[in-house]
């Protein structure tokens, strides 16, 4: 079983991309900053309130990130994908049919960064995607993210028992 934080809005999205980017910078200020040590005080007056708001920022964007994967869950099983809302209630639920097309791509843990986080063009984040298509319903997707190489291990296990059942699977990495 594979549970995981579906990504279904581009607030969410937005914010996991804004963690990411602080994530960069936060650390290359700090080495500037001990750089800087060496240098007079008053360069300090002006990089010291810079760390700090992209500190800030860093913490607000954590916070939306906590909101979100409060929101729910994305489980996926032998025989069902789930989609579950904060307290466990099942939102959505897809059965895994013989006859049903799974095409999984991504393979990321966390966010990964990445150049396309800085690029305009942002349809190719380090976002896991599964779509499934069968006679009951064609091109059905869901984003998400694992968040434990564990869970990225129990997700190439479920995808091998997909295969093992004669589902046809695409991998993408």
């Amino acid at each position: 079983m594979v549970k995981a934080i579906p990504v279904l809005d581009d607030g969410f999205r937005k914010a996991i991309i804004g963690i990411a980017k602080y994530g960069i910078i936060s650390p290359v200020l700090i080495g500037i900053l001990i750089q800087l040590l060496k240098l007079p005080w008053y360069v300090l007056i002006v990089v010291v309130p810079v760390f700090l708001f992209i500190t800030f920022m860093e913490m607000k964007t954590h916070r939306k990130i906590k909101a979100g994967m409060k929101e729910g869950r994305l489980v996926l099983d032998k025989d069902s994908i789930r989609l579950l809302d904060g307290k466990g209630n099942e939102l959505e639920k897809v059965e895994i049919t013989p006859d049903t097309e799974v095409e999984v791509s991504g393979f990321h843990v966390g966010v990964i960064p990445q150049k396309p986080l800085f690029q305009k063009n942002k349809k190719n984040l380090p976002f896991n995607t599964i779509k499934l298509k069968n006679a009951n319903y064609s091109g059905r997707e869901y984003t998400f993210l694992l968040e434990t190489d564990y869970m990225l291990v129990q997700l190439k296990n479920l995808l091998t028992h997909w295969k093992a059942r004669g589902l046809i699977v695409y991998e993408n990495q």
